[in-house]
């Protein structure tokens, strides 16, 4: 990953954290449409707040957010690694 995608993840992992106090994991992705931040949250009750703040401070860059199960993010990391993603 190139470092002005690593500082923009950072950034965003940032502007999450100060959103939620809920687990979240935020990473560079693509799909069909193109290369994206991908941010998967579990404590769904953030998910605007989050959606708004993000959106405030990165218009015009391309993020999804994932509403994800209760303990989904638990080995997640490792899950993604094994699969030869990064």
């Amino acid at each position: 990953m190139s470092k002005e995608r690593e500082k923009l993840v950072k950034n965003v992992r940032t502007t999450v954290c100060d959103v939620t106090d809920g687990p979240f994991y935020v990473e560079w992705s693509s799909d069909d449409g193109g290369h994206h931040i991908q941010v998967l949250i579990e404590q769904h009750d953030d998910g605007k707040d989050v959606r708004v703040s993000l959106d405030e401070k990165f218009a015009g860059k391309r993020i999804i957010i994932m509403l994800v199960p209760e303990g989904y993010l638990d080995g997640y990391k490792e899950r993604i690694n094994k699969r030869g993603r990064k």
